[in-house]
């Protein structure tokens, strides 16, 4: 009689086999599942690293933007002047720099041929005439300054530029980033009335301690000053209040 063979899956050496097969199969699993938990904790560390980085920028921006930058050097020297027309230039009438013009007698016209400065000088201030007492101002190689009706003026030369983003200015001009930090302003009449304008013509109001419908003429404006604009007023005096 023939001996009836078993099936190879009821012999024993097959499941020995099964059984070290499973158990390499879970041995390998375990080991792909730490290493996934390993890449996600670099993940978060690249995450972490991005988050200081992004620190360290925002605070340097906050440095740079409380920095303010020194005026370039003032090449303007003190003068007395009388009635007439005077050069701006290197070793001419009037050395080119930043002054602050003051009247020694009567009163007239101040202004420079190009009209940059266009101002009424004099000893006091007269309200009904937009006579001021003292004026700001830049005044550049190849200007002609021309005054008329006027004794005399004083242009002291002005030795310390340092930006403010509140309180009053007198007339004259100012430079956004040396003379007046850039932001954004509410600008007010504090003593007589005139132009308030930047040189890029961004800004140009009719400015008053009063409103004139008539003239356009308001009491206060809120403007963005942005650096490296210039900012011309007539007015006597106007306050900078910083929104």
């Amino acid at each position: 009689m023939k001996k009836i063979k078993k099936p190879f899956y009821k012999k024993w050496w097959f499941w020995v086999i099964v059984v070290i097969f499973f158990i390499g199969a879970a041995t390998g699993g375990g080991s792909d599942s730490k290493t996934s938990k390993s890449s996600n904790n670099h993940v978060k560390a690249a995450v972490s690293s991005t988050k200081k980085t992004k620190t360290v920028a925002s605070s340097s921006s906050s440095a740079s933007s409380s920095s303010v930058a020194s005026a370039p050097a003032n090449t303007a020297k003190t003068v007395d002047l009388a009635t007439g027309n005077w050069s701006v230039g290197t070793g001419k009438d009037i050395e080119p720099g930043w002054y602050t013009i003051t009247a020694t007698g009567g009163s007239g016209n101040l202004q420079t041929d190009d009209g940059e400065v266009n101002a009424i000088l004099g000893t006091t201030v007269d309200n009904d005439l937009d006579q001021v007492d003292s004026y700001r101002a830049d005044l550049k190689s190849g200007q002609t300054l021309q005054l008329s009706g006027l004794q005399g003026v004083h242009l002291a030369a002005i030795t310390s530029r340092v930006p403010v983003d509140s309180g009053n200015l007198s007339a004259g001009s100012y430079e956004v980033g040396y003379d007046i930090k850039p932001g954004r302003y509410t600008i007010s009449a504090v003593q007589g009335s005139g132009n308030l304008q930047t040189d890029d013509g961004i800004v140009n109001e009719i400015l008053g301690t009063t409103a004139d419908a008539s003239l356009g003429q308001v009491t206060n404006v809120t403007v963005n000053l942005i650096e490296g604009e210039t900012l011309n007023s007539s007015l006597e005096q106007i306050s900078l209040i910083k929104k």
